[in-house]
């Protein structure tokens, strides 16, 4: 059997498969929020037509009503306002930031990537023709757009040539990228809770209605990107990355038997093994050209997350709109509060490492 490099459903990894992008895995800063902000200030926004006051620009007429222009921009802003706003502070902060080291971004960078990603197609012996609209169907699948992918593109070409020789390989670092890869991992099912009291309604559903786990992660697991797919994963269990009582559990698991609620972050996983993954005898030798390439991206990305948030957090940035203007200090308020639970999380892992480790109890 051929082996794969770096599956896009590995836990904690950071590289796509078919597009050779992790869409949206650089958004960081004030913009990591954006995501939850947008969605509960989605919540409130009425999609009821509203029609244009005596004096006011009409966005169209319906049997003679006019329909407010204002209000049409207004609902637009308010449902998908601040997810793109993000997007272009990212971009122009890049763009800034290659201008003033005189480094020139141009078109045929970016167009020479996306060519080189249609042409992966091949291997699935798509018809030349046919790659875009492939292309279309596979972002679709990952929720996301063309439009976002040639911006994703963009914001990795101008973090591609800042990151010029600020990456540096090692070999501890190809090592530790081969064992991700061809050592031992579990397939399981992780469903990602905000509260202990979720954990047990979970616990609840699958132990004692025997409910699907993969239909619950569905319903109830915080992670969009992995509930869209069941909440199914691949947990490297050589992955140095990962939080320790994330591994000790996954090494653990039994079949038919949920794990203990594992607190990370703020937030509970809860673990059902679906499939214990030996490791593969692969040579090194071979392999070490394309590992040092994937470990390349992967650093570049990383770069990448730390250097927009530099960006962000020295710019000066000044809203007009004031719809954005309310998301915006809604988005750093969460955004801060997260950083002050996660700080809070870290400290407590601090203090609980000074006594002997124990598994977490099930709740």
């Amino acid at each position: 059997m051929k082996p794969k490099l770096f599956s896009l459903h590995v836990y904690g990894g950071a590289l796509a498969a078919i597009v050779g992008l992790s869409m949206g895995c650089l958004s960081t800063g004030p913009a990591a929020g954006a995501v939850v902000s947008q969605a509960a200030a989605a919540s409130h926004v009425s999609l009821l037509p509203k029609l244009a006051l005596l004096h006011e620009p009409a966005l169209a007429q319906v049997n003679g009503q006019k329909l407010s222009a204002r209000a049409f921009t207004k609902t637009l802003t308010e449902l998908y306002g601040m997810g793109l706003f993000n997007e272009w502070v990212q971009v122009t902060l890049l763009r800034q930031a290659c201008a003033q080291e005189g480094i020139h971004v141009g078109k045929s960078a970016v167009d020479a990537q996306e060519e080189k990603i249609l042409q992966q197609f091949s291997a699935e012996h798509v018809p030349q023709g046919q790659r875009h609209a492939a292309l279309a169907r596979v972002l679709a699948a990952r929720g996301t757009t063309v439009p976002q992918f040639r911006l994703e593109l963009w914001r990795s070409a101008y973090i591609k040539a800042l990151a010029k020789g600020h990456i540096h390989v090692t070999n501890k670092q190809i090592q530790e990228a081969y064992n991700v890869n061809f050592g031992p991992k579990v397939k399981v099912v992780d469903i990602v809770v905000g509260s202990l009291g979720d954990a047990v309604t979970v616990r609840h559903l699958i132990m004692k209605d025997h409910k699907n786990p993969e239909q619950v992660a569905r319903a109830m697991s915080l992670n969009q990107q992995t509930a869209q797919n069941g909440g199914v994963v691949l947990i490297p269990l050589d992955n140095p990355t990962l939080p320790k009582v994330l591994l000790h559990t996954a090494a653990r698991l039994t079949p038919g038997v949920l794990s203990p609620s594992i607190p990370i972050n703020g937030a509970f996983h809860l673990l059902w093994l679906l499939e214990k993954i030996p490791a593969q005898k692969v040579s090194m030798k071979k392999l070490r050209p394309i590992i040092i390439k994937k470990v390349s991206l992967l650093l570049e990305n990383q770069w990448g997350q730390r250097e927009i948030a530099r960006l962000w957090q020295a710019a000066k940035i000044k809203i007009n709109n004031p719809v954005l203007q309310q998301q915006y200090a809604a988005m750093r308020a969460a955004a801060l509060a997260q950083a002050a639970r996660n700080k809070a999380a870290q400290k407590k892992a601090a203090g609980g490492s000074k006594t002997k480790p124990q598994t977490p109890a099930a709740q």
